[in-house]
């Protein structure tokens, strides 16, 4: 898949301008094309993982010497997964407190 194909497929799920992407819809996102991409439409089949035993900072470096040795739009469309994944799901649907909104001032 072209990253143009990828990014036609995010429009479509999460909008033109990304306004339907909150912290579920992008975790169910994620989940749905990585599952799709491992050929899986069910859990039926177990799910191989074929990370080496390591720490965090092992399976991070695979990730990316992977990420390094894909050809450009599949390196793209991994790239763009992980943070949308890791940065959505940091995000606190709450805004932050401005001028004297703070409950506990």
């Amino acid at each position: 898949m072209t990253f143009d194909d990828f990014r036609r497929e995010v429009r479509a799920e999460l909008g033109d301008d990304l306004s339907g992407a909150t912290p579920d819809s992008v975790r169910e996102f994620v989940a749905r094309w990585q599952q799709s991409s491992l050929g899986q439409s069910t859990r039926e089949t177990p799910l191989r993982l074929d990370e080496p035993l390591g720490n965090y900072a092992s399976i991070v470096r695979n990730f990316y010497r992977r990420v390094l040795d894909a050809n450009a739009d599949e390196a793209a469309i991994a790239l763009w997964l992980a943070t949308a994944e890791m940065l959505f799901n940091a995000v606190d649907d709450n805004p932050p407190p401005t001028n004297g909104d703070d409950p506990e001032e």
